[in-house]
C-alpha cells in the first residue's frame, strides 16, 4: 500500500507541477507601457453612500411575500374549518382518501 501512495502522490505532483508551467506559459504578459492611459489615468471613485431604503429594498419585498402567503393559508385554514362545521364534505373526502389510498393505521 505505501508504494502505491507514494507512487500516487508523485504523479498528482507532476501533474500540478505540469499544470502550473502550462498557465504560466498561457498567462499573458503585460508590460507597464502596453496598457491603454486611460486605464492608467482613470481615477478610481468611491463607493456613494445608498440609503438603508434602497439596500435593503429586497428584504423588504421577501417579508411582505411572505406574509401575503401566509395570510393565505390562514384563510383557507378558516374556510375549511367553516366548510366543515357546516357540512360534512370534508369528512367524506377524508374517508375517500384513505380508502382510495389504501392506508393501514
Amino acid at each position: 500500500m505505501a508504494k502505491k501512495k507514494k507512487k500516487f502522490k508523485k504523479k498528482i505532483s507532476q501533474n500540478l507541477s505540469e499544470r502550473i508551467a502550462q498557465a504560466e506559459a498561457e498567462k499573458p504578459l503585460l508590460s507597464p507601457e502596453s496598457k491603454s492611459p486611460e486605464v492608467q489615468k482613470s481615477p478610481i471613485k468611491p463607493k456613494e453612500d445608498t440609503s438603508s431604503a434602497d439596500k435593503y429594498a429586497y428584504v423588504r419585498r421577501d417579508i411582505k411575500r411572505d406574509f401575503i402567503i401566509i395570510g393565505v393559508l390562514l384563510l383557507i385554514l378558516a374556510a375549511t374549518a367553516v366548510v366543515d362545521a357546516k357540512t360534512g364534505y370534508l369528512k367524506q373526502v377524508a374517508d375517500w382518501i384513505y380508502t382510495t389510498l389504501n392506508l393501514k393505521v
